[in-house]
């Protein structure tokens, strides 16, 4: 697993297909509180998170998905949040702590991923 982190962190998009290809489970998170696709949004690497998704990241868990467009749009990764919501994440989802990509974004005044959340990836 850590392996598997260190490449997502790094951003290195050919690390992170052999990992998925020897068999990782996407959403493991082995001792960690968080999954790949989250390491992937906090760090804004959108090649990595093409791939996770691809792979079937946070499919299960509406919660994990929400939670990536937290991260995503609150650290201002703009092309990582217009990536989720090409997706089909749903941009009113709160995560378990009721917090919102939305209000996220604005509080760290994020103009480009408010623009994203209010309007949706197609309009500037």
């Amino acid at each position: 697993m850590g392996e598997f982190l260190a490449a997502i962190r790094a951003g290195d998009v050919d690390q992170v297909r052999v990992i998925l290809q020897a068999g990782i489970e996407v959403d493991a998170t082995g001792s960690l509180p968080f999954t790949a696709l989250l390491c992937a949004c906090v760090n804004g690497h959108e090649g990595v998170m093409r791939i996770l998704l691809d792979a079937g990241a946070g499919r299960l868990s509406v919660t994990q998905l929400s939670h990536a467009l937290i991260c995503a749009s609150q650290n201002g990764h703009e092309g990582a949040t217009r990536l989720l919501l090409e997706a089909g994440v749903e941009v009113n989802l709160k995560d378990i702590k009721g917090l919102m990509a939305l209000i996220m974004a604005c509080k760290n005044g994020h103009e480009g991923a408010v623009r994203l959340l209010c309007w949706g990836p197609g309009q500037r």
